[in-house]
């Protein structure tokens, strides 16, 4: 499932039961019963959706210019960080709220097929340093990030990457 490349609209019929994920603006209050990183069971809280309006630059992009120029790779690192930290500093429900360990749910809307998903899925480096620049977590090393999963669908009108940040119960501050 996590591999298969669907329409946004199959995604949201599938998954999102009738939810319009591209106007979500407040924290969402779900909470659902999920395998925790120990193998047990425990709710999870969904904290926060945040989305990212068109592409993140690609892997095989970063390296082109890794090639090129170390330091015009360094400006795509940058400039890919900082516009992912300031999608979640512009939301006022999420200033100056920090979470100890979260799973992160990265939903791709690509605008067609020719990337790699591998290429895509680059992008998640980018968007854990920018939320660690947005203080949304202290570090995006193992004791803070417990996981993630990413879901690839093709939206040619809309391309957007739509994060879902969700906090083990009693885990967040």
């Amino acid at each position: 499932m996590g591999n298969e490349t669907i329409t946004a609209k199959e995604y949201r019929k599938r998954f999102c039961n009738d939810r319009d994920d591209t106007k979500i603006k407040k924290p969402c209050r779900d909470t659902k019963k999920e395998k925790s990183p120990d193998g047990g069971m425990a709710w999870v809280d969904c904290v926060h959706v945040f989305t990212i309006k068109g592409v993140l630059p690609g892997m095989n992009e970063y390296i082109n210019a890794e090639r090129t120029n170390r330091f015009k790779a360094a400006k795509i690192k940058k400039d890919a960080t900082n516009l992912v930290a300031t999608v979640i500093w512009m939301d006022e429900d999420m200033r100056n709220k920090q979470y100890t360990k979260v799973f992160v749910e990265i939903h791709y809307y690509c605008p067609n097929k020719r990337k790699d998903k591998d290429n895509i899925a680059f992008a998640k480096k980018f968007i854990f340093d920018g939320m660690q620049k947005a203080g949304m977590i202290p570090n995006d090393g193992w004791d803070n990030i417990d996981g993630w999963k990413e879901i690839f669908a093709v939206d040619k009108n809309n391309p957007r990457i739509v994060i879902y940040v969700y906090s083990f119960s009693g885990k967040g501050k």
